[in-house]
């Protein structure tokens, strides 16, 4: 799998707008702060900075076929939905918890 870099302009710098609109397209680095408390399985608390690369572009072939979804389903406005690459699952995010957005977005050639 081989990939290709392209640099954009942010349409609102580090925002959450901007993040779905680069992962519409590919893969994007970005980071956010943690929205919840500590748990018994994750030790993650409030504020603690997470970063992730995720896309939401189903195309990508590292996404399983399995794990695509079905349907049409209404997405929370609070959140941003992302595949995460490192974790190889769904995520999310608070769309108010999102601090930096990268301006390079790897896409699959």
């Amino acid at each position: 799998m081989a990939f290709t870099i392209i640099k954009t302009a942010p349409l609102s710098p580090n925002t959450a707008e901007d993040l779905e609109f680069k992962m519409e397209i590919g893969v994007v680095l970005f980071y956010y702060l943690y929205a919840t408390g500590e748990t018994k399985k994750n030790k993650k608390r409030i504020g603690t900075l997470r970063k992730a690369m995720g896309t939401r572009n189903l195309s990508m072939s590292f996404i399983p076929t399995e794990d695509i979804p079905e349907g049409i389903r209404t997405p929370s406005p609070d959140v941003v939905t992302y595949w995460d690459i490192d974790r190889g699952e769904w995520r999310s995010c608070r769309r108010d918890r999102v601090v930096f957005v990268g301006d390079e977005i790897a896409i699959e050639e």
